[in-house]
């Protein structure tokens, strides 16, 4: 058999839901908010959090005052039912952090991943 790992979107996640497609896995450290019947690969004993994330970035030296107020309305934004509907209607669920946080969770993918890709035989890019 195969065994392949593939980003989940919308026409997938309703072919997985109507029984066309089988999903065996998802990749993220928690079972999917769409997908509850479907385990997380962490159940398996498989120590893997492979989620996608997406971030907001401002230029360097930003004003505290302007980066509260950008980090409020997303916040205000991700917290709404309807966009969270939408979003999970790709696969996606958004996640809280913030700030130093939302840093410090940048900083230590850019090492995991620093570590993992050569051994994979990959380079990363900018």
């Amino acid at each position: 058999g195969r065994l392949a790992f593939f980003m989940v979107d919308g026409s997938s996640l309703a072919r997985i839901e109507a029984g066309s497609l089988r999903a065996l896995a998802v990749t993220t450290a928690k079972r999917a908010r769409r997908l509850p019947n479907v385990p997380a690969l962490k159940e398996f004993d498989v120590p893997a959090d492979l989620s996608v994330w997406f971030g907001v970035y401002t230029r360097s030296g930003a004003p505290a005052e302007t980066m509260e107020r950008l980090q409020a309305e997303i916040r205000r934004a991700v917290e709404r039912p309807a966009l969270r509907d939408q979003l999970a209607n790709f696969g996606l669920e958004p996640g809280a952090l913030f700030g130093e946080a939302f840093h410090a969770y940048h900083l230590a993918e850019l090492e995991r991943w620093g570590k993992t890709l050569p051994g994979l035989g990959l380079k990363p890019s900018n």
